[in-house]
């Protein structure tokens, strides 16, 4: 990882996969961190995903076309789905495994040199440092984690720390 000798700035990429209870009712975790970072100017982007493939699409092209609106900034990406040991359940049903997204999260941390921030909004979030464990020295999916919480500043003062629920 190259040394960082300026301040960084960031958007915030939300991939966010609810249940089908939460989309009835029209609960968004999504509209909740959009509105959080907007109160230190940080912009966000949310996407809704159902399914492997909507996910997938998300990342190969969604979060591209948005890096190039945001070209000085670099993505923390969001991801707020059902989780487990294993990996993460979506919309569908569908678990997406730890090892699977390690392989779609690879190529975008070394494409960021290795600065892909990933916030992990799920239950057993923690055990998606199961895709930075490996042998050797292999690429890793992700610069840094975080699980479900920012820290927000307003007009230069610390604000609030923000954790979303389990």
């Amino acid at each position: 990882m190259a040394e960082v000798t300026q301040a960084l700035r960031f958007f915030v990429y939300i991939v966010e996969s609810p249940s089908a209870p939460d989309i009835y009712h029209g609960r968004s975790e999504g509209a909740l961190v959009a509105k959080a970072v907007e109160l230190d100017g940080i912009p966000s982007v949310t996407r809704t995903v159902i399914n492997p493939i909507a996910f997938d699409a998300a990342l190969r092209i969604g979060l591209p076309a948005v890096m190039k609106l945001y070209p000085d900034r670099l993505p923390i990406l969001h991801i707020s789905a059902h989780g487990a040991t294993h990996g993460i359940q979506l919309s569908s049903g569908d678990v997406l495994r730890w090892s699977n997204l390690r392989l779609m999260l690879t190529p975008i941390n070394e494409s960021l040199g290795g600065y892909l921030l990933l916030c992990m909004s799920a239950c057993e979030g923690y055990s998606a440092c199961q895709m930075a464990m490996q042998e050797g020295d292999g690429p890793h999916p992700y610069g840094w984690q975080f699980r479900k919480a920012y820290v927000v500043r307003h007009s230069g003062c610390l604000f609030s720390v923000l954790p979303f629920a389990v």
